[in-house]
């Protein structure tokens, strides 16, 4: 068992199956690692079937509102139909959650996944 998986129950790889959130063909979720003793966090999204779709990064600390901490990712825009962040700080007192919007619906609210 790695660290990560003592810490949140996730799979050794650090994917957060309770961080995921879907819009139709768009799919958003986390991964967590744990470098020198401090947790980080990196949002992923991922289309099919040509599917517009936009992802960020939203950080919380000790119960507070969330904020964006990484730049807007798109795809397919990019060529790919797949994007992540870095890696941000994740560590005690802080809660990370991926936010998606699938723009190909003409619709360009955030809808978030649960914060980890």
């Amino acid at each position: 068992m790695t660290v990560a998986s003592a810490r949140h129950g996730v799979h050794i790889d650090g994917y957060e199956p309770d961080s995921v959130v879907t819009r139709g063909a768009c799919k958003g979720w986390m991964n967590t690692k744990k470098t020198d003793g401090h947790w980080f966090a990196q949002g992923l999204v991922q289309s099919w079937n040509g599917t517009r779709c936009a992802m960020i990064l939203e950080r919380e600390h000790n119960g507070g509102a969330y904020n964006m901490i990484s730049d807007q990712h798109i795809v397919p825009d990019n060529g790919t139909d797949k994007d992540s962040t870095g890696y941000y700080w994740d560590h005690t007192g802080y809660k990370s959650r991926v936010c998606i919007a699938n723009l190909s619906w003409g619709d360009a609210s955030w809808h978030c996944g649960k914060g980890i």
